[in-house]
């Protein structure tokens, strides 16, 4: 998940007061880490980026430039307008080293870290066929041009045995969904859940 604070501000790198640049880019972290542990997240699982929209004076449009954590001193804002001449030459082939650098915005980005889905593990616990049988009852299918009934095994999912080959037809059955198995078929289920069918195949 991720959050935006945006301030604007219009000054000059001549002209800059750095302790005010330092007070806003708290200001913008505290209101988007507000924002983030409101939304659930742990301080931890939070980062914050920031960043000036960047121009020359009279310039009609900005550059984003990313701006390092931590105090602004004298130091390394030099290195924040460095970086925008650099990139201004770099997008369009030429820089004014000599012209002071505008600061449109100040951005803050702030990014919720998700924690990470596995895969379910369908490996634990013993399983089968039989026990994972819930009935047989007549189902219709089309085999060699015809529709036919077959007695059709109905398995429930979080049963069935993990790499072992089961014979269509059968319908496989699972909270949020159902997978029918068509005859001539043979089918199998891995350890992450994942059922495999093999046209033609058998058991």
């Amino acid at each position: 998940m991720k959050y935006d604070a945006v301030q604007t501000i219009f000054v000059a790198s001549d002209k800059v007061d750095l302790a005010y640049l330092n007070e806003r880019f708290t200001n913008l972290e505290k209101e988007i880490t507000a924002q983030l542990m409101d939304a659930g997240f742990e301080k931890e699982q939070i980062s914050l980026l920031r960043f000036f929209d960047c121009r020359y004076v009279g310039q009609g449009y900005e550059l984003r430039i990313p701006v390092a954590t931590g105090v602004i001193n004298e130091s390394n804002a030099s290195a924040i307008w460095n970086t925008f001449h650099e990139v201004h030459k770099r997008e369009y082939g030429h820089s004014f080293l000599n012209n002071p650098v505008e600061i449109v915005n100040m951005r803050v980005t702030g990014v919720g870290e998700m924690p990470k889905i596995g895969d379910p593990d369908f490996a634990e616990g013993s399983r089968s066929l039989d026990e994972a049988l819930v009935k047989v009852a007549p189902a219709w299918f089309r085999s060699n041009s015809t529709l036919k009934s077959f007695d059709t095994p109905h398995y429930m999912k979080s049963k069935l045995p993990i790499d072992e080959a089961f014979a269509g037809p059968c319908i496989i059955l699972q909270k949020d969904t159902t997978s029918v198995i068509p005859p001539n078929c043979a089918a199998t289920m891995s350890a992450n859940g994942s059922i495999i069918v093999k046209i033609g195949g058998e058991a």
